[in-house]
């Protein structure tokens, strides 16, 4: 199957030295090794908001000196990290400003296909109201994040899952599980989860249902050259099923892509992919919807 449009020349990986961005390198040397790609490192040193030192006498050269000290000490953590790992960066960069800013304006410059990166729990309360690095990368990116916790997996992609809601987003997940899954010998494990609340309904409207997803599944996934399957699960809460379903069958990666919502709707919910990516300790490949 051609890779057009999802291959991974160029990988950034975007590291703050948390323990989840030190995992997610370990992630991005497989994928290098796999696909042959360059990597780019980055730490972002963040810039004070100016309100911090306009109206108090916080000296210039104060702050030009903290940022070397910052920037030295990065220089030799990642020379350290080099030397450990025994691996090579094709190219490093050191850059100050806001975190999810430099991110995307530096995968776009160096024409990244993909960026790895760490990510971190966050209080309702500061999500809501601040937002992370990463909630805000996933709403800018345009291109695909591979999101690692600080849990500590082995690295193996025996089970790829995509859950799907047969949105027609669905056809780029399972095409890029399919890439994936043909590298790494995976199997392209789809899962649609009927979130039907607390409704109740009679079986044979179920029985109905079911039939014609799964006749829909069947025809998404005839074409796809790896193995694969698929099952449907009935729901009260989607992203709860598909972290518990993960879980129990032991996924390697999930697949997901992002979903646009807006207003009140957003603020207060978020979406299903938002609340996988902020419970799951799995991997997540996050594919943006660029469409």
């Amino acid at each position: 199957m051609s890779r057009e449009g999802m291959e991974f020349k160029t990988i950034l990986w975007a590291t703050d030295f948390s323990k989840a961005s030190l995992n997610s390198l370990d992630y991005a040397l497989y994928f290098k090794k796999h696909f042959n790609s360059k990597i780019v490192a980055l730490h972002v040193i963040p810039e004070l908001p100016p309100t911090m030192y306009d109206d108090v006498f916080i000296d210039k050269k104060d702050l030009e000196f903290n940022f070397m000290r910052i920037r030295n000490s990065a220089e030799k953590r990642l020379n350290s990290l080099v030397k450990r790992k025994n691996i090579k960066f094709d190219k490093v960069i050191l850059q100050e400003g806001t975190t999810y800013k430099v991110i995307d304006e530096v995968a776009k410059k160096e024409k990244a296909d993909i960026i790895f990166i760490g990510k971190k729990s966050h209080p309702l309360w500061e999500k809501l109201l601040i937002g992370s690095t990463t909630s805000r990368l996933i709403h800018h990116s345009k291109i695909p994040l591979f999101l690692v916790s600080k849990k500590r997996r082995n690295i193996e992609f025996s089970d790829i899952l995509v859950p799907v809601d047969l949105e027609p987003i669905m056809n780029k997940e399972i095409k890029y599980a399919e890439v994936l899954a043909r590298e790494f010998d995976s199997v392209v494990d789809v899962l649609h989860v009927m979130e039907l609340y607390e409704y109740e309904f009679p079986f044979d409207i179920l029985s109905d249902i079911v039939g014609k997803v799964s006749k829909k599944l069947d025809t998404k996934l005839k074409g796809v050259q790896a193995k694969s399957k698929y099952n449907i699960i009935k729901a009260i809460s989607a992203s709860e099923a598909i972290i518990e379903y993960a879980k129990k069958n032991r996924s390697d990666m999930i697949v997901l892509a992002t979903h646009s919502r807006s207003g009140i709707s957003k603020f207060l919910f978020g979406s299903v992919s938002e609340k996988i990516v902020s419970s799951s300790v799995i991997p997540i490949l996050l594919i943006p919807n660029n469409e």
